[in-house]
């Protein structure tokens, strides 16, 4: 009996996000990445709040846009199409609205340098009164020929600066309610560093450059606006789904930052990686980790200093027992041209 209950709910459910919906919807459509076999994209279908962000916004008006941001109304069991390459290829929704592609591809890397291509996600079916379809448009990453490694970086306290280790995360609190994206701060000379890692010398975009954070995805336009207004090299952003407390699910919450790196470096089996993080939290254990994991496939790992001694401390002894390896701990951005300059480990590849 509770099995037939919980399938009539299913489909009574199911009905009503197919027929009677407030607000308009919107098709988050995430940066996406291919290699020579397939392309991943990922996207979230939620209701559009019509969320509108001015430098001037208060106080105020940056904790109602931002509770708007988490209080996202998801649609489940929803059909999504892409169109890509003079394919059509269908989609549904998950539990929490997010939907996953993986597309086989034939054509061959033809670029010499980092570039991106553009699919087209629509909804076939309509949810308010509307002639036309709901679309977006997404962009797809694919490394160049010429791609001699690739780099990973948290956002959090490395490039953003968050306050994740300030006392029981208020000051993280108060940045993420009362702060929009033009207010919130880098850390100095970031985008100058990552710059000289993912570009050659006139310009051009030659290393593939991924943002891992354990951030949640509601929070996923604000950073990609931020990492644009600051100059970072483009990347796909990979967050964290907070939807999901239980099960397989729970373990895959937890192991986020460590489960999608081990995904980027299996999905791009000839690439070695710079690994980039903070010395607030586990970056540099997990690093490590990758380190053993991946032989020869972790070039250098970068770890920024945190405000609490003790943690620095920590991550320098860790980093000790490694003397031969391109391993630091950086006050300062610029320490990690420094360091890539004068470490011949990195000679034949910058």
């Amino acid at each position: 009996m509770w099995k037939n209950l919980k399938q009539l709910y299913q489909l009574l459910k199911k009905f009503t996000n197919r027929v009677v919906i407030g607000d308009p919807l919107l098709i988050n459509a995430y940066r996406s990445y291919g290699n020579e076999e397939d392309i991943i994209l990922r996207g979230r279908v939620i209701e559009n709040e019509g969320i509108t962000v001015q430098k001037e916004d208060g106080l105020w008006r940056n904790l109602v846009n931002n509770i708007r941001r988490f209080e996202t109304d998801e649609i489940r069991s929803l059909p999504v199409h892409l169109a890509l390459d003079g394919q059509l290829h269908k989609q549904v929704t998950d539990r929490e609205g997010y939907f996953v592609f993986k597309v086989p591809q034939t054509r061959p890397v033809a670029a010499s340098y980092v570039h991106w291509e553009k699919g087209e996600l629509s909804l076939p079916e309509h949810r308010y009164k509307s002639s036309q379809l709901i679309k977006n448009s997404i962009e797809i990453m694919r490394p160049g020929r010429l791609s001699q490694f690739g780099i990973i970086s948290d956002i959090d306290d490395t490039i953003l600066k968050s306050h994740v280790g300030s006392w029981l995360k208020l000051q993280m609190i108060y940045v993420t309610l009362f702060k929009n994206v033009y207010q919130r701060k880098p850390f100095e000379g970031m985008s100058e560093a990552l710059k000289y890692l993912a570009y050659d010398q006139e310009g051009n975009h030659v290393n593939p450059t991924f943002y891992v954070s354990n951030s949640p995805w509601s929070l996923y336009e604000v950073l990609e606006e931020f990492l644009q207004i600051h100059g970072m090299p483009k990347g796909p952003i990979c967050l964290r789904d907070y939807g999901a407390f239980f099960g397989r699910q729970l373990e895959d919450f937890r192991q986020h930052k460590s489960r999608t790196i081990d995904h980027l470096m299996e999905f791009y089996p000839k690439l070695p990686f710079i690994l980039i993080g903070d010395a607030t939290e586990k970056d540099a254990d997990i690093y490590l980790e990758k380190f053993h994991k991946f032989p020869g496939r972790v070039l250098g790992i970068f770890i920024r200093q945190g405000r609490n001694p003790d943690s620095n401390v920590r991550v320098r002894q860790l980093f000790e027992t490694y003397p031969d390896q391109p391993f630091f701990l950086v006050q300062h951005s610029i320490d990690i041209i420094r360091h890539v300059r004068q470490s011949i480990v990195f000679d034949r590849i910058i």
